[in-house]
Parts: structure tokens; sequence; C-alpha cells
């Protein structure tokens, strides 16, 4: 697919001739047209993954060492097929119309310039879970929320259960405490 498009862009183009001169050539808008604004079906996103991992098993370090562990790759595919109906698209719902805001977003995340990887993963983790935090009531259409900045699950339930005690009603109304595990998998 990708190579038909660049194919198209390479004839808009044409005064450009080698792969980087074109890439460096095409617009931020441009690009936007090729993206995809919704995921996969199921079966196409369990296809590329399967289709990329068979192009990568005998790939190798420079010393002659495997890149990816054949026997563990095989089994974590095998375990997380089961959660590829989880990343797609609810059917009629358009998630990915409103582009452009998150991503600038991410660079705030993280409070520096040097942490090492879990330092990074964890406060990126911490950063999605604000950011959706704040976006519920817009995606929710709340008509009713608090302006708080409170972003701990156990402070906000605490808020919320002395708030219903003492005034009746709750502080944090968008708050839905999290469920608790049921022991089954998905």
């Amino acid at each position: 697919m990708f190579d038909k498009q660049f194919q198209q862009l390479m004839k808009k183009h044409q005064g450009h001739t080698t792969h980087s001169q074109v890439l460096a050539s095409i617009t931020s808008s441009e690009l936007a047209k090729q993206c995809r604004r919704r995921t996969r079906w199921v079966e196409e996103t369990r296809t590329l993954i399967q289709q990329l991992l068979d192009s990568m098993w005998d790939l190798t370090d420079t010393t002659g060492l495997p890149l990816i562990n054949h026997d563990s790759m095989s089994h974590v595919w095998e375990m997380q097929q089961h959660h590829l109906p989880c990343i797609q698209d609810p059917p009629g719902v358009q998630l990915y119309t409103n582009t452009g805001s998150f991503h600038k977003h991410q660079c705030g995340f993280i409070p520096g310039w040097r942490c090492n990887a879990l330092h990074t993963q964890m406060y990126m983790l911490e950063g999605v879970s604000r950011w959706n935090t704040s976006q519920a009531q817009q995606a929710l259409n709340m008509t009713v929320t608090s302006h708080s900045r409170i972003y701990d699950v156990r402070l906000m339930s605490s808020v919320n259960i002395l708030s219903n005690r003492v005034l009746g009603s709750a502080l944090l109304p968008e708050f839905m405490p999290p469920g608790k595990p049921t022991g089954s998998s998905v």
C-alpha cells in the first residue's frame, strides 16, 4: 500500500530523484492524507504482525546472536493474540478525528532531558493516565464536572466518599472508581 502512495508522491515531486529527497519534500498535510484514521480489523492486524515476526525471526546482531528468541516471542505472540479485538476501534465510533493534540502533550510527560528506560515508561504511563482523566469530561460530554487537578485514584475516591458523607453529593462527579479484579482474563 505504501509503495503505491510513494509512487504517487514520486510523480508529484518529479524534480526529486532519490528516496530521501522525495521524503524530504513531502509536506505534513500530504503525509496526513496517507495516515489511517481507523485501526485495521482483527484478522488484518493479526496477519500483519505475523508477517512482521516472520520477517524478523532470522535477524542477528553483528556477532551473529539472534535479535529475537523464537520460542519466547512465539509464546508471547500466542498469549497476546486474544487482545487484538481490544485495540480495534468500536464500529461506528470515530476515535481519531481530533489529531495533533495528544502527541504534543507527550513532550511534557517527561520532566527532563535524561532519564532511564524505566523512568521514561513510568512518566509516560502517568502522563497518559492524566491525559485520559483530563479528557474524560470531553469524551463523555459531561455537563457537570469539577475543575480539580487531582489524578490520584485513591485520593479522588476518598474525596468523593467524604464529600458524600458531609455534603450529600460528590465533589468529583466525573470520577468513577476502578472496578475490582474478577480474576478472569479477557
